[in-house]
């Protein structure tokens, strides 16, 4: 009997452990179920939702205008650039005639003039670095647009008359 009274006894130990813990497993248990229930919602209805716009970078796109003005600001330079000018008159070659209406263009200063009445022309502000001086001028006729010459300039030999045939 002994024997009886302890294996109830155990029995019944193990009967209210096994009541007091199961509540603890029962609610862990419902919690992950409810947890998997709602994340299986949420991801049902992201699913459903439109795509987000995707991220813009920048700005909008600008068009280039090479006539910009401000186009021989550098903003960023290696070397310290210096103001310089170069003048001269552009003339026929044959008749030693002033040109009026050249176009004379230095694209590695991004400068362009145009010639005067009298021929005369001035590019006032170059901005070119201190040490060098020799650069390619185009010059164009403005009626049709063709290029006349291609030539090197110093622009320590400002003043000088240069001549174009046509």
């Amino acid at each position: 009997m002994d024997f009886i009274k302890k294996r109830t006894k155990n029995i019944l130990i193990s009967i209210i452990a096994f009541l007091l813990v199961s509540p603890g497993f029962i609610a862990d248990y419902l919690f992950a179920q409810n947890n998997l229930v709602n994340e299986k919602t949420e991801e049902v209805k992201a699913n459903k939702m439109p795509l987000p716009e995707p991220p813009v970078y920048g700005m909008p796109p600008t068009r280039f205008d090479h006539n910009m003005p401000g186009r021989n600001i550098s903003v960023i330079s290696a070397r310290p650039k210096v103001k310089k000018s170069f003048s001269g008159i552009i003339v026929s070659a044959g008749s030693e005639t002033p040109l009026p209406g050249m176009i004379l263009e230095i694209q590695q200063l991004n400068s362009r003039t145009i010639t005067s009445k009298t021929g005369a022309f001035k590019f006032q502000e170059l901005y070119a670095e201190k040490d060098s001086d020799k650069f390619i001028m185009t010059i164009t006729n403005s009626e049709d647009r063709s290029i006349c010459r291609t030539m090197e300039i110093e622009l320590t030999k400002s003043g000088s008359t240069i001549e174009v045939s046509l």
